[in-house]
């Protein structure tokens, strides 16, 4: 029986720099304070209500810390959600520039 085995790749050149961890939320509010902001894909589908209410949608967090704040997502459903809560949102396909260029 013959085996073959994947080709071994040479060990990196780069220098990866040293990086502190974070938490991720506290960075960002740290990042978006006093700020404009625009969350680009902000609704995350099918998870915008259950990390509402577990204080972890990305979105809101940044609302608690952005001088202002607008939501761009393709999901009109999740635009709609977020606007009825008060948030300033639209809906766009952001890798479109016709639809983009319509905001």
């Amino acid at each position: 029986m013959n085996v073959t085995l994947p080709a071994l790749r040479p060990p990196s050149v780069h220098r990866v720099p040293r990086a502190r961890l974070v938490d991720r939320l506290d960075e960002l509010r740290r990042l978006t304070r006093g700020r404009r902001v625009i969350d680009l894909g902000f609704v995350d589908e099918g998870q915008m209500e259950s990390k509402g209410s577990r204080g972890s949608w990305l979105h809101a967090v940044l609302a608690t810390e952005a001088r202002e704040l607008v939501g761009v997502d393709a999901d009109a459903g999740g635009v709609e959600r977020a606007r009825a809560q008060g948030y300033e949102a639209y809906a766009a396909d952001v890798e479109s520039r016709a639809e983009i260029g319509d905001l």
